[in-house]
C-alpha cells in the first residue's frame, strides 16, 4: 500500500540555513561599499559638469565682455542641461537662491567661498570676478559635504 521514495529531490533545512548565512554576510560585507560607489560616482559626475560649465565659459567670453551679459547668457545656456547629482535640480541660479541648484552664479572672486555651504552640495558654482581687471571666472563645484573643491579652472577674459 504505501511505496518508499528513492529518490529524494531538494534541499535539506541545513543546506538552505546555510546558503542564508552566507548570503547575509555577503549582503553585510558589501552593503556599505555600495554607497562608497554611489557616491565616488556623483563625485565624478560633478567633475564632468565642471568642464562642461568651464568650456560653456571659455567659448562665450570672447562675445560678452560685460558680466551682468556673460551671466545672463550662461543663465540661457545652462539653464535646465546640467544635473545636481545629489538633489536632480536643473536649475541655474544667483548665489542667493540656495535649495542645492546645479549651477550657481555668484559675483565675486572664489576665495569667499571657505566655509561649509550644504544647501549648494553637488553645485557648480561659476564665480565671476568683475573688480580685477580683466575680469575672471572660476569654476569649481560644491561637494556632498558642502566643502569647496578646487577645480583649478581659472578663465581670464
Amino acid at each position: 500500500m504505501f511505496k518508499k521514495i528513492n529518490n529524494n529531490r531538494g534541499f535539506t533545512l541545513v543546506e538552505l540555513m546555510l546558503v542564508i548565512a552566507v548570503i547575509g554576510i555577503l549582503a553585510t560585507v558589501l552593503a556599505p561599499r555600495m554607497g562608497f560607489v554611489r557616491d565616488t560616482a556623483k563625485e565624478t559626475g560633478l567633475d564632468s559638469n565642471a568642464r562642461v560649465v568651464e568650456a560653456t565659459v571659455t567659448s562665450m567670453l570672447h562675445k560678452y565682455s560685460a558680466r551682468d551679459a556673460l551671466k545672463t547668457a550662461l543663465d540661457a545656456k545652462l539653464e535646465g542641461n546640467l544635473t545636481n547629482p545629489f538633489s536632480n535640480s536643473t536649475a541655474a541660479v544667483n548665489y542667493d537662491a540656495g535649495g542645492n541648484p546645479a549651477v550657481v552664479f555668484y559675483n565675486g572672486p572664489y576665495t569667499d567661498w571657505n566655509g561649509t555651504y550644504s544647501t549648494y552640495a553637488g553645485s557648480i558654482v561659476c564665480a565671476i570676478n568683475t573688480a580685477s581687471s580683466p575680469f575672471t571666472v572660476d569654476v569649481f563645484y560644491i561637494d556632498k559635504d558642502g566643502l569647496r573643491v578646487e577645480a583649478s579652472r581659472r578663465i581670464i577674459n
